[in-house]
């Protein structure tokens, strides 16, 4: 499934994807956006998410349960990637992000009943670790992609019977339409 979204004034218009795979090393949902600027930004320690600036993106997707001035801004509360844990039946994900200065950079994540640590690789390291892990070829244009690992029956029934694309037509335009 892919989606376009473009306005008159971008020269490439984003491209947002949505791959159900299976390979020798696992099953995988991926949603991935392309032609963006990427998470930008370092990777950040927990205790200096108070220090967060507007552009530090890569730590603003890590993080859990900071807050934004704006309660209502997109990203507020920091707990959205929940729902890619819980559509994993191993309550893990990867997510990697090419930017628009050739930085690639890999993350990881397996949810615990007490912590969900986060793991990352830079450049050559992240590509090759992603390789390992999954067998998927690392991103070749700038944007971001989220890797569910396993998922679960219910997401992959919805995908293969319709209701997954019926859904993100009905919901996902009208959010960016807000922005």
């Amino acid at each position: 499934m892919v989606f376009h979204t473009a306005t008159a004034t971008k020269i490439k218009p984003l491209k947002f994807t949505f791959e159900l795979m299976k390979n020798k090393k696992g099953s995988f949902f991926t949603m991935t956006d392309s032609n963006t600027r990427g998470l930008i930004g370092e990777v950040l320690k927990t205790e200096n998410y108070d220090k967060l600036r507007e552009s530090d993106h890569w730590a603003r997707f890590e993080g859990f349960g900071f807050t934004t001035p704006n309660p209502d801004a997109i990203g507020a509360r920091g707990q959205g990637k929940f729902i890619f844990l819980a559509a994993s039946k191993d309550y893990s994900m990867y997510y990697d992000s090419l930017r628009k200065d050739g930085t690639y950079r890999l993350g990881a994540t397996q949810a615990t009943e007490v912590d969900c640590p986060m793991l990352h690789w830079d450049g050559e390291e992240g590509r090759s670790k992603l390789k390992e892990l999954t067998d998927l070829e690392p991103l070749s244009k700038t944007g971001t992609r989220i890797i569910i690992v396993n998922p679960i029956k219910e997401l992959t029934d919805e995908i293969k019977n319709g209701d997954f694309i019926h859904a993100i037509e009905e919901t996902w335009f009208r959010a960016i339409g807000k922005r």
